[in-house]
């Protein structure tokens, strides 16, 4: 009976130190928080207008104009550091979820790919995994999803 119990508690012990080892790092709390809203596809204005700011960005330029204008378009725009290296991370406002995705892009040391993650809310750690890639692969920027496109208005599935 005894060796049962201890074995019972070197199991929880084991278990508890496995999953305590991962530790959230700041882009996946960004990406978490960032996910939900229902998809509303965007006009041709403001597809326009995001293709010449992530040109911006793929150039580490983050001027205050550029952070003007993805406002403009219910973006927050943030530097940040992960490790040594510096990136800039584009995610919709909170008050405005509509599927417009979540990004993250090196401003130094990069290879010049790019990685996406088009189902990162429906497949089990895909997004996890993405960072991963993001963070150890040296690639520029990567892309997430933050809500499956048959969303509803109430963020439900159709």
């Amino acid at each position: 009976m005894m060796s049962y119990f201890i074995r019972l508690l070197i199991l929880l012990f084991i278990f508890l130190n496995a999953s305590a080892l991962h530790a959230e790092t700041a882009i996946e709390g960004f990406l978490k928080e960032s996910k939900g809203g229902s998809y509303e596809p965007p006009s041709a204005a403001e597809l326009r207008k995001a293709e010449e700011l992530f040109g911006c960005l793929f150039k580490g330029k983050l001027t205050d104009d550029v952070q003007r204008e993805w406002d403009k378009l219910n973006f927050k725009v943030v530097r940040m550091k992960e490790g040594k290296e510096e990136f800039i991370l584009l995610e919709e406002k909170e008050t405005h979820k509509t599927g417009r995705g979540f990004y993250l892009f090196r401003l130094s040391n990069y290879r010049t790919i790019a990685i996406q993650s088009p189902h990162s809310v429906d497949d089990l750690y895909t997004g996890e995994i993405t960072i991963e890639l993001m963070l150890e692969g040296s690639f520029v920027s990567a892309a997430w999803n933050t809500v499956p496109r048959n969303n509803n208005e109430k963020g439900e599935s159709s």
